[in-house]
């Protein structure tokens, strides 16, 4: 028997929380009470507290997240049923889906969220937001802001001094495409360490200790690439590799992602402008200090092939007839212009996007893998069309496609 005025006091398992009265405080305890009934006096108790549930934790890297439980914010990792979650895609992120956009949802008595989260996709493909601040050989001074998916890629070395050893193109918040004879040592077959190479987004000039108020600069945790790759043996094809971070990028106008047509659906044409940018050879055949671009007309496999069976390439030393390299997964960008100030890319260039635009936005469909010998030529390009159910394959892509 249980006498009247006690006290219970309850404790709620871990998921679970307290109820709360109408002020938002919570219910923690109940008392043994005198109550009148029809059929007399009787005991009862004051309070009837039942744990809820509590909602699953939200998380997002690509949104902004605000809980609200009666007027006070509080932690979305441990909502209670009735807690108001405002979600919205962080600055540079766009709804995927914009139909599934809604202002807010609510944890229900079920512990679980009234709606699913909606996707954010990162804003992908605008150039030239540039402030202001002519290489590529013969090509053009980039502007902070034209190219900001472009990165350089730099390698450890001795005393912990960095060489800047190929560019890339950022595909996500934490994910960098490239090409995988820029991380390969062609001397064991194999990739060198991740934590070896950091990356570089936001900047002009090529050094490693210049200082620019747009740069970022970020370590690397992962190298994936097709195991089937080897290098100039197999003609670098399947030259191609994701870089993943150990953080994630910043978005701005200066550091965004190129766009990739998941779906295969462009359809691109012999003698299409493509665009890339680097910091290569120049004319005077040193590096170039300063972030160039080019203007490359593109061509399709089938055409390069025909067109440029007798040339020479300069990959890592081996020297063969250009046709050799163009396997399957290759596409070209180029000019026909045999004169000395043609433009092309050039050693250093190696892992540069080559994009073309479409609804002004540009989409990334080549990755820069060999270059011929002379510098008024064609290159060749690893397809990304050709790797793109490879690349929707792996997990750290679940959140693009």
């Amino acid at each position: 028997m249980i006498s009247l005025d006690t006290q219970l006091i309850y404790e709620c398992s871990q998921g679970y929380n307290l109820p709360v009265s109408p002020d938002g405080s919570p219910v923690s305890d109940t008392y043994c009470m005198e109550d009148y009934t029809p059929d007399g006096f009787q005991g009862g108790w004051n309070n009837n507290i039942t744990c809820q549930k509590n909602c699953p934790p939200v998380f997002s890297e690509t949104m902004d997240l605000e809980c609200d439980f009666y007027g006070n914010k509080v932690p979305c990792e441990k909502a209670r049923q009735g807690t108001i979650l405002k979600p919205r895609c962080k600055p540079f992120y766009q709804p995927q889906e914009p139909v599934t956009v809604y202002n807010h949802t609510i944890c229900l008595d079920t512990g679980k969220w009234r709606d699913p989260l909606y996707k954010c996709v990162p804003v992908c493909g605008i150039a030239g937001n540039s402030m202001f601040v002519h290489y590529i050989a013969n090509g053009e001074t980039a502007r902070i802001g034209d190219h900001p998916w472009a990165i350089s890629l730099y390698r450890k070395e001795k005393e912990n001094n960095y060489k800047a050893v190929c560019g890339g193109t950022i595909i996500s918040y934490n994910l960098v495409l490239s090409a995988a004879h820029c991380l390969y040592d062609d001397e064991t077959g194999e990739l060198v360490p991740a934590s070896r190479f950091e990356v570089a987004m936001g900047k002009l000039n090529i050094s490693w200790d210049s200082q620019e108020p747009t740069q970022q600069k970020i370590g690397v945790k992962e190298l994936v690439w097709p195991t089937s790759y080897k290098g100039a043996d197999r003609k670098y094809e399947r030259d191609i590799a994701v870089l993943v971070l150990v953080r994630s990028i910043k978005f701005s106008s200066f550091t965004m992602p190129a766009c990739i047509d998941w779906k295969k659906k462009g359809v691109f044409h012999n003698g299409e402008p493509g665009n890339i940018a680097g910091w290569g050879l120049d004319k005077t055949e040193h590096p170039s200090p300063i972030l160039q671009s080019a203007i490359l007309p593109y061509k399709d496999l089938e055409t390069c092939r025909k067109d440029f069976s007798n040339y020479n390439l300069n990959t890592h030393g081996h020297q063969t007839g250009f046709n050799y390299f163009l396997t399957y997964d290759k596409i070209c960008a180029g000019t026909d212009d045999d004169s000395d100030d043609t433009t092309s890319v050039q050693r250093g260039d190696s892992g540069g996007g080559l994009t073309i635009i479409r609804n002004n936005q540009h989409f990334l469909i080549g990755i820069l893998s060999a270059h011929q010998k002379r510098n008024n030529r064609f290159a060749a390009y690893t397809s990304v069309a050709e790797y793109i159910n490879w690349l929707s394959a792996n997990k750290f892509l679940e959140t693009l496609t």
